[in-house]
């Protein structure tokens, strides 16, 4: 369904940044963050898909160990995030996050640090080129719409 809407299933890869691009890094302690805003990952890109499902065997084992200790009620720490915006990348934590997830929590206790960084990041490059392109092609309609030709074939404004 996500490839038929335009959406990839990879996660976002924190580790695409420049590093001229990050002007700094501060810790923001511990929050509860939404997991639908934990968007991408510190490296492990190629590990789960965008919805943390696993995508190898290895990483299904893993995650049934996980699995089987939150249901016996075993303690975990907090996983660990960067966060740019309003968009959290995991570094540590992908197998108790995908859990979680499964288990349909909503949100999930995370050792924050935020990104400051500067330009256009990788993902919103990939998608500014076709927004400018819709926009372009929209102008280009309404033009068309508003516009009127004159006897010689040229294009004019309605008068």
């Amino acid at each position: 369904m996500d490839t038929l809407l335009g959406r990839a299933w990879q996660l976002l890869n924190l580790n695409a940044i420049s590093a001229g691009q990050v002007r700094g890094r501060h810790y923001a302690g511990i929050r509860c963050v939404n997991i639908n805003q934990i968007v991408g990952s510190v490296g492990h890109t190629g590990d789960f898909d965008r919805y943390f499902h696993p995508m190898n065997d290895r990483q299904r084992n893993r995650w049934v160990s996980v699995a089987m200790a939150r249901c016996q009620n075993v303690p975990m720490p907090a996983i660990r995030l960067g966060q740019i915006g309003d968009r959290y990348f995991v570094a540590d934590g992908h197998h108790r996050l995908s859990v979680a997830r499964s288990l349909r929590e909503t949100a999930i206790d995370a050792e924050v640090t935020v990104w400051d960084v500067t330009g256009l990041l990788p993902w919103e490059q990939a998608t500014a080129r076709p927004v400018l392109r819709l926009a372009r092609d929209t102008a280009r309609g309404l033009l068309r719409v508003w516009l009127k030709r004159d006897e010689q074939g040229e294009l004019t404004l309605p008068t």
